[in-house]
């Protein structure tokens, strides 16, 4: 049986953010992600959620999590912006 050290949640999140390599990431889109206006996580982003919301606070942004409906469900079918194929549509 694990000691109760390694169970703390400051330990869960950090085999999280190892397992999914979030700080790598998001220190190299670093610049964009300052540039954007708010950050987006869609379907499935359900374990990007703690660390997003992090990156968010620290840099004053504004998150939306949507997981019900993917991006392409959006871009497709809703906004008719893109076909099933993933060409723009003009």
């Amino acid at each position: 049986m694990e000691d109760s050290d390694s169970t703390s949640p400051l330990k869960l999140v950090q085999r999280i953010l190892r397992r999914f390599n979030l700080i790598p990431v998001t220190l190299a889109n670093l610049d964009k992600i300052r540039q954007s206006d708010a950050l987006y996580i869609g379907y499935p982003g359900h374990l990007d959620v703690v660390w997003c919301w992090l990156v968010a606070q620290v840099l004053g942004k504004k998150l939306f999590f949507y997981p019900l409906v993917t991006l392409s469900v959006g871009f497709t079918e809703e906004k008719k912006l893109l076909n099933r194929g993933g060409v723009l549509l003009t």
